[in-house]
């Protein structure tokens, strides 16, 4: 799975955290679950339109629990945690799209440097 791919997936975190009632950091372990398993066993992200659905069933073919895909989560979580207000924001005014593109744009380079941590190991 592609950092891409996982910027899309921020709407669902928060949908999973809304259903859940939990926080994020619980809601990220939920969804991550979700991508494991294949299907929605943690949360409901049906409350998004439906181009913001995670497509669990391929996510399971991917194998996330090689050391790229958990680097790859990790730049998600640390990513989502880095821009906690602002997404906050975006999903109160339910800016889908924002989300995403917020977490692409990555204006503090979270990504990077979690990637070079991941690569000087």
């Amino acid at each position: 799975m592609t950092t891409n791919k996982w910027n899309h997936l921020t709407p669902a975190l928060f949908a999973i955290a809304e259903t859940r009632d939990a926080d994020l950091g619980v809601a990220c372990d939920m969804l991550r679950n979700n991508l494991r398993q294949g299907r929605d066993v943690d949360g409901d992200t049906t409350i998004l339109p439906e181009e913001y659905w995670p497509d669990y069933a391929t996510s399971s073919k991917d194998d996330l629990t090689s050391k790229a895909a958990f680097a790859l989560f990790r730049v998600f979580s640390e990513k989502q945690n880095a821009y906690y207000g602002e997404l906050c924001r975006l999903w109160a005014a339910r800016d889908y799209e924002g989300m995403v593109n917020l977490m692409a744009e990555d204006p503090e380079g979270v990504e990077a440097k979690i990637l070079a941590e991941f690569l000087e190991q």
